[in-house]
């Protein structure tokens, strides 16, 4: 059974690392070129678009903000991602690299509008989660 989970990993390592390629050539750029973008090593971002690496969450953000991308378009091709959804991901992340904070702004309270969401206030603290008294690090 582990040796199963282990090339169903390792095939969505690839998948990974092959997705980040195409979005990468598609873009233009040279593997050197997106790793320094990126703030990343280059020799490291080699081994990650050639699935040998698990690359950390934070590392895979620092990716898609140099790609210029939405970072669900690192799992699901635009084809698989609704079109309303991928054009949503492609604007925002267009607004994002071009400085229009306003605009951003905007599009961010129109979306919290229809999807029902508050906006936290600044220096509003979230509430704590109920552990029964118990540490919840253990």
């Amino acid at each position: 059974m582990k040796g199963k989970s282990v090339t169903v990993a390792a095939r969505q390592l690839k998948h990974l690392g092959g997705r980040i390629r195409v979005l990468r050539k598609d873009m233009g750029a040279t593997q050197a070129v997106l790793a320094r973008r990126a703030g990343i090593d280059p020799r490291y971002y080699s081994r990650i678009e050639r699935g040998q690496v698990n690359a950390t969450f934070q590392t895979l953000m620092r990716l898609t903000r140099a790609l210029r991308v939405c970072p669900g378009v690192l799992f699901f091709p635009a084809s698989r991602l609704d079109e309303s959804m991928a054009a949503a991901c492609a604007c925002v992340s267009q607004m994002k690299s071009t400085g229009r904070r306003r605009q951003l702004d905007q599009v961010v309270s129109f979306a919290r509008h229809v999807l029902g969401v508050r906006p936290r206030l600044k220096g509003a603290r979230r509430p704590q989660k109920k552990t029964g008294g118990k540490s919840s690090l253990r």
